[in-house]
């Protein structure tokens, strides 16, 4: 591990060395896709980059754990599902299993963990409830959503502030949505 890696930090906007937090070791997690159908382009680039990151990092003698996830629960997944009348996590699995082949067949390593939302849901209700327990989220109407302004560092590593987003353009605003402090 003689060379030096320098990374860009996103918060300080430069390039620092990088220092693992335990010496030689290297714990990473990288988004995988969710699975209501084949994988675009968008899906496999996120893919290639953290596979050439897990790679990067073996090349240079780290021990690395490398976790990438399968969203298989989500509301495209239930929507496609019950398009075709079939189960959701049955629908999710064929694609699943195609990522899987994708991933296979451009050569890229297996990640080390690769959970899926169904299998975590315990944690994810846990992590959920302690959101609403801290005021961060709330539900309404059977659904939970997150309050953006609570967050008192929101932005901070895209350097946007709350106040000059544009609500509405990309998607339609979701009346439900508290908006102030």
């Amino acid at each position: 591990m003689a060379h030096e890696i320098k990374v860009f930090n996103n918060l300080s906007r430069s390039k620092e060395s990088f220092k693992p937090i335990q010496a030689g070791k290297v714990s990473f997690y990288s988004c995988g896709p969710t699975t209501y159908d084949f994988l675009h382009v968008g899906n496999a680039r996120a893919l290639v980059v953290g596979d050439l990151i897990n790679r990067i990092f073996k090349v240079l003698d780290y021990d690395v754990t490398f976790v990438r996830n399968f969203t298989d629960v989500d509301d495209k997944i239930i929507e496609r599902a019950n398009e075709l009348k079939v189960k959701a996590l049955d629908h999710a699995q064929q694609y699943v299993d195609e990522a899987l082949a994708d991933m296979n067949s451009l050569g890229m390593l297996p990640a080390d963990h690769t959970p899926k939302v169904s299998d975590t849901m315990p944690e994810i209700i846990q992590m959920v409830e302690t959101l609403i327990a801290k005021g961060f989220a709330y539900e309404v109407d059977g659904e939970v959503l997150y309050h953006v302004p609570k967050f008192k560092e929101y932005g901070k590593l895209s350097k946007v502030e709350l106040e000059s987003l544009q609500h509405g353009v990309r998607v339609e605003v979701d009346q439900k949505k508290k908006t102030s402090f």
